[in-house]
C-alpha cells in the first residue's frame, strides 16, 4: 500500500469484527478445482480490505497475500467498456439480475441474445468485444492491466 493511505482506526475495528466473525466458516467448501489459478489457493487464508474515497484504508487477516481476482475483473472491464461507448452499452446487454448461474445461457438463448448483465459470462463476452473494437486482443489486454495498475496505484 502507498504512503497516502493512512488508517482508519474504526473503520479497521469493525473489519477486523467482520473477519472473525467469518474465521470459523474458512476451510468450509472447496477451492474451484477447474481453475488452475484457484485450486492452487490456500483455503484456509482469509483477508479484506477497505480503502475509502478519501483515501483511508482498514485490512484485517491475510489481506496483504497476493490472490487472483478472477469474476471481479468484469466490474474493472464494464468500467473501461463504459467509458468506451457510455450509455449505449446497455443497448447490447442488460442490467437485470439472472437468477441463474453466471455461466448460464438459460436466459440468452430466450431473450434473443441479449445477456441479462455484464457480470454473467455472456454479458462479460459482449463487454470484452466492446474494449476489442479496434484493438487487437494484446492491446486491450494492455489497457485492461493499465486500469488494474492505475486504480492499485501499483505500476
Amino acid at each position: 500500500m502507498t504512503g497516502r493511505l493512512r488508517p482508519n482506526h474504526d473503520l479497521t475495528a469493525l473489519l477486523t469484527a467482520a473477519c472473525d466473525a467469518a474465521r470459523p466458516e474458512v476451510g468450509i467448501g472447496n477451492v474451484a478445482g477447474y481453475i488452475p489459478a484457484l485450486a492452487r489457493a490456500d483455503p484456509r487464508k482469509l483477508g479484506a480490505a477497505i480503502v475509502t474515497v478519501d483515501g483511508e484504508i482498514a485490512t484485517c487477516g491475510d489481506a496483504d497475500e497476493l490472490f487472483t481476482i478472477q469474476s471481479i475483473s468484469k466490474v474493472f472491464t464494464l468500467t473501461l467498456a463504459l467509458e468506451t461507448i457510455g450509455q449505449e452499452l446497455w443497448r447490447r446487454v442488460g442490467r437485470e439480475p439472472s437468477g441463474s448461474a453466471f455461466n448460464s445461457i438459460v436466459q440468452l438463448e430466450r431473450e434473443s441474445g441479449i445477456p441479462r448483465n455484464p457480470l454473467i459470462n455472456a454479458g462479460a463476452i459482449v463487454v470484452c468485444d466492446v474494449l476489442l473494437v479496434d484493438r487487437s486482443a494484446a492491446a486491450t489486454i494492455a489497457v485492461v492491466v493499465e486500469c488494474l495498475r492505475k486504480l492499485a496505484d501499483d505500476p
